[in-house]
């Protein structure tokens, strides 16, 4: 479970709590629908939506997990039979938004991945139009990602991942950047793609700005982020 990295790093709460879900990812791992685990998170804004996304990750075969925002979802996704972890308790006091969003995001796959399954994370407001657990049929691809039509960074609302070291530790310099003391709210999107595909953090451990701002091009981006 990492529980050396997790537990040196995550708030002690946080770290006490995951760790209750080990057994639940392990089984998962040995278990649970062709070793294919389908990750979201939500709040209760999106209720309209939660039957189809669960349908949709029954349909496809995979064992959906549920990162959920607030007690409400919890317990909607928890009456049914679904592993849901309730961030509204683990997150801390002191984190935005944003930064809880972030760390829910690169965590929790992070350790389904550690746990050997492979993911596919698909946001809430993400629909399918075919089942595309097929493309894990190719594990020579560590990572495969959606893109945007408006911009240039990959797309963290969805995505699909093989349970292999490069892809762990991509995951892993992203996590160690959310949890650090450097952390700045910035875009998710634009932290993902750095922590796929870019150099992410400079020698101090902070984010590394100016490859922000002017990689890739991207010179209209403001270096705070």
């Amino acid at each position: 479970f990492g529980g050396t990295w997790m537990a040196g790093r995550l708030p002690k709460g946080m770290s006490e709590t995951l760790l209750l879900h080990h057994l639940q990812l392990n089984s998962l791992a040995r278990a649970g629908a062709g070793g294919v685990a389908t990750v979201t998170m939500t709040d209760i804004k999106y209720k309209a939506a939660f039957a189809n996304w669960l349908k949709t990750a029954s349909l496809s075969c995979t064992t959906p997990v549920v990162v959920a925002f607030d007690d409400p979802s919890h317990l909607w996704f928890q009456s049914r039979s679904v592993l849901a972890i309730n961030m509204a308790q683990l997150r801390p006091k002191n984190y935005t938004t944003q930064r809880a969003s972030l760390l829910a995001k690169t965590l929790i796959p992070k350790l389904l991945l550690d746990a050997g399954l492979r993911v596919v994370f698909s946001e809430m407001d993400v629909f399918w139009k075919r089942n595309p657990v097929q493309l894990l049929e190719n594990r020579s691809v560590d990572l495969q990602v959606s893109g945007h039509s408006w911009q240039p960074e990959v797309n963290y609302g969805f995505w699909i991942a093989q349970p292999t070291t490069p892809m762990r530790l991509a995951l892993s310099r992203l996590l160690t950047y959310v949890l650090s003391s450097h952390y700045v709210d910035c875009h998710d999107q634009k932290v993902f793609d750095f922590a796929v595909r870019g150099k992410f953090l400079d020698s101090h451990g902070r984010l590394d700005h100016t490859r922000l701002c002017f990689a890739h091009d991207w010179h209209h981006l403001p270096c705070n982020c």
